[in-house]
């Protein structure tokens, strides 16, 4: 049986939960598919900036919420190769906070759906979406049928239709250890990575998000990982730091935009390479892609009543 709505988003990571919410919050019938069952699996791309933590200020996000399941970061020290660690208190600027949130990416999307949901947005999990019919002027996916469909399915999703090019890739791991304070962030912006670098921020829990990106992918990715990790692991997060998820790689959306491909299929997030291109930094890029997103949507929308 299919069941008419007027959109129909597909993804639910922070593109397709903050572009749902929006839709629903103004009256729209939205359905949200996701293809998790349980909304786990992320590593990759985790933490709030300050710039983030500012944006989600602008729009009335709840940030208590964030604070409470993450770690409040107010410092960074960064590596420059054999340079000594230069530390920095953050001072609040324009368009940043005094602090940035680091919090797992399961808990961020589970926070964001839980939002969206608070919003009447009708979620549905464990939806693998495979193709995409068009009946008439109405879109057909899985059960469900609209005139307008977002796709947030992220960089790398096989729906879309657009050519991406080159995308940047990262990789990353969390790792458990409580030698250390919770409320800092460390670059390491050594040679070695060239036009990208390794990173390790607390997540909350006395746990730690390792990784490094490269805003070329190169072959020796994994190489590079294991670099940074063997380096700086021991002696930041100290010896008896403990891998508690396992390294994963992911394409990073950002570079060159995606056209969309038709008129009412409208793209959102990594979809359509919203990502910083110079840092990868995603996240506040998705949620207001998701938001942009909407309003197009929704002006359309109203056009047709």
């Amino acid at each position: 049986m299919i069941r008419q709505v007027d959109c129909i988003v597909i993804g639910g990571g922070p593109a397709g939960t903050f572009c749902a919410a929006a839709l629903a919050k103004y009256g729209m019938d939205c359905v949200l598919l996701e293809k998790r069952v349980i909304m786990q699996g992320k590593v990759c791309g985790g933490g709030i900036s300050r710039f983030c933590v500012h944006a989600l200020e602008q729009i009335g996000y709840p940030i208590a919420p964030l604070l409470h399941r993450g770690a409040k970061i107010e410092r960074t020290i960064t590596v420059m190769g054999k340079e000594k660690n230069l530390d920095e208190h953050w001072q609040s600027e324009r368009n940043q906070a005094a602090y940035a949130i680091g919090i797992s990416r399961d808990v961020l999307d589970e926070l964001f759906l839980q939002s969206a949901i608070s919003h009447g947005v009708d979620v549905r999990l464990d939806a693998q979406v495979s193709q995409i019919e068009k009946q008439d002027r109405l879109y057909i996916a899985n059960e469900y049928a609209a005139p307008k469909v977002v796709l947030a399915c992220g960089a790398s999703n096989r729906l879309l239709i657009g050519k991406t090019g080159v995308l940047p890739a990262g990789i990353s791991a969390i790792y458990q250890s409580d030698a250390v304070q919770q409320g800092t962030f460390l670059f390491d912006r050594s040679p070695v990575y060239a036009d990208g670098y390794g990173w390790i921020f607390s997540i909350g829990n006395y746990q730690w998000n390792v990784g490094v990106w490269s805003r070329r992918p190169r072959s020796n990715m994994k190489e590079l990982y294991q670099l940074f990790s063997q380096r700086q692991v021991p002696q930041f997060l100290g010896e008896q730091a403990v891998c508690v998820q396992a390294p994963k790689g992911a394409l990073i959306g950002a570079g060159v935009a995606v056209q969309q491909w038709d008129e009412n299929i409208y793209l959102a997030g990594d979809a359509v390479n919203s990502a910083r291109l110079t840092s990868c930094e995603g996240i506040p890029q998705a949620i207001l892609s998701g938001i942009q997103t909407a309003e197009t949507v929704l002006k359309e929308w109203r056009r047709s009543l």
